[in-house]
């Protein structure tokens, strides 16, 4: 067994496609050296940080004499969760140089170049080798699907047909080689990379672009003629002064996700933007005090660089990021990201009178972290019980009506331009007509971590979608869920 130093691990290069190739054929012959090495010279011509590729494991330091003693290929795997994830397959290591460490150095170099590439997990599946990636801080999971973005964008039920389809095509034709296809009895296995993803930064003007553009392709879709009409857009004031950090989500942590892009706009670099817990509780409506079910102070000593994450398992709130429990979500915004946050709570309205305070809020200069179950193409509100709950930050709303005016709660808009229109308290308007219950406005201007796009929807859209979440989506049998179920539905969380 040769030293160490004489192993290195690198992207395939044309000068080892070769070895490369007569290795992998003696471990899985159902192709030759020849189909191999074809291709594997055309990986070789794909961009660096192009997946799929392959990585392999060489020995000797001469290239004429280098020899691939351990390979794994690389590629995308789409979750059928959120996030942002890579696969690793055809993993092998010369019979001559097993049990030597070497699958476990190639392992890490493989799991190294997809976190810097921005990939959150590392999926697998094997079905002789548990314990080996055991070892090596895999768990076992649910399948994902190794189809492209594109097709993954289906939908699971046909997702799963169409893999099943390619499969069997592939194994009648030889397509695919044996080790690409997982067998039935294939463990499916995975390995968190990445606690957060670069956060890219969105500036005022910037944002205010994103939702006038977001709001008019809203309101001139197809199903919402009537909406033609101009809407205002309306920032919270608190992203007049300060950037949005947006970041895409790694795995189910949607809630962590949303609350450090608000930490990022209220509290830039550790400096809170509202100095007290009585200013926050003076931005309050007063009709908003008997809906508080919950309120927690901004700590003052609160780190921004303080990982959400760690904490959130320290406590017994979570497994992986997901979070189930508005309550546990306040803490960590007040404790973690020292902003004040009050969740309101309206069961016997459905949601109707803390809902209707958003807007008003975010006149106020504040931000709004809602629940809501997602639609499983474009992550817009829909009704599915609570097998899509997802987090959004509320961070701007749109007056849709003739006068292009805010919707203020008695008095001025601050700082707006157009007719005020005033309207009646929630708790004295019932079902009054008008853009507080019609379900076309106002609309809401969120960011969540599935996608940078803005997304607009109506705010009666949002309350219906949050009022029905009653249930985590089945298979998650590792979540942490309290035993009386989600603690989601009909609730707002303000944030200052």
């Amino acid at each position: 067994m040769a030293d160490e130093g004489d192993y290195s691990a690198t992207l395939l290069q044309p000068q080892l496609v070769s070895s490369a190739a007569k290795l992998l054929a003696q471990q899985w012959p159902t192709q030759s050296v020849e189909t191999r090495a074809a291709s594997l010279d055309s990986a070789c011509r794909r961009a660096a940080t192009a997946l799929p590729c392959h990585l392999v494991l060489v020995q000797g330091k001469a290239p004429s004499f280098q020899r691939v003693v351990a390979h794994a290929r690389v590629q995308q795997a789409c979750e059928n969760a959120d996030g942002f994830s890579a696969a690793v397959t055809s993993v092998v290591v010369d019979p001559r140089y097993r049990r030597h460490g070497l699958g476990k150095r190639l392992l890490r170099f493989v799991e190294k170049y997809a976190s810097e590439l921005g990939y959150g997990y590392m999926y697998l599946w094997t079905h002789d080798r548990q314990d080996f990636y055991y070892a090596c801080g895999y768990s076992e999971c649910e399948k994902v699907t190794m189809l492209s973005p594109a097709m993954s964008k289906l939908g699971g039920e046909a997702v799963g047909r169409l893999e099943a389809l390619f499969s069997r095509k592939a194994a009648s034709t030889g397509a695919l080689s044996a080790e690409a296809v997982a067998r039935p009895d294939s463990t499916w296995m995975r390995k968190r990379l990445l606690e957060r993803s670069a956060a890219v930064s969105m500036a005022h003007a910037t944002l205010r672009t994103l939702a006038e553009e977001a709001v008019a392709e809203w309101a001139n879709s197809a199903t919402r003629p009537t909406c033609a009409a101009a809407c205002r857009v309306h920032l919270s004031g608190s992203l007049a002064s300060s950037s949005l950090e947006w970041e895409r989500q790694i795995g189910p942590c949607c809630g962590i996700a949303a609350l450090r892009m608000a930490r990022s706009a209220l509290r830039p670099s550790g400096a809170l933007l509202v100095p007290t817990m009585d200013k926050h509780m003076q931005m309050l409506p007063h009709v908003a005090h008997s809906l508080a079910e919950v309120t927690v102070h901004g700590a003052d000593d609160a780190s921004v660089d303080a990982s959400l994450l760690q904490e959130a398992r320290t406590r017994g709130f979570t497994s992986d990021g997901e979070l189930f429990d508005a309550h546990a979500l306040a803490v960590l915004a007040g404790d973690v990201c020292g902003v004040h946050a009050t969740v309101l709570h309206d069961e016997a309205g459905s949601g109707r009178a803390a809902w209707r305070l958003v807007p008003e809020w975010l006149e106020q200069g504040g931000l709004a972290v809602v629940a809501y179950d997602k639609d499983e193409l474009k992550h817009s509100p829909a009704q599915r019980g609570g097998h899509g709950a997802h987090y959004a930050l509320v961070i701007g709303y749109a007056a849709a009506c003739e006068e292009q005016a805010p919707m203020t709660h008695g008095a001025a808009h601050v700082g707006g331009e157009g007719t005020v229109r005033e309207y009646n308290s929630p708790s004295t308007q019932v079902e009054q007509a008008g853009p507080w219950v019609d379900v076309f406005g106002p609309l809401l201007v969120c960011v969540h971590g599935l996608s940078n796009r803005l997304m607009v929807c109506s705010l009666e859209e949002m309350r219906l979608s949050c009022a029905q979440l009653e249930q985590v989506k089945p298979g998650k049998d590792t979540w942490v869920v309290a035993p009386s179920g989600l603690r989601l539905r009909n609730r707002v969380m303000l944030l200052s």
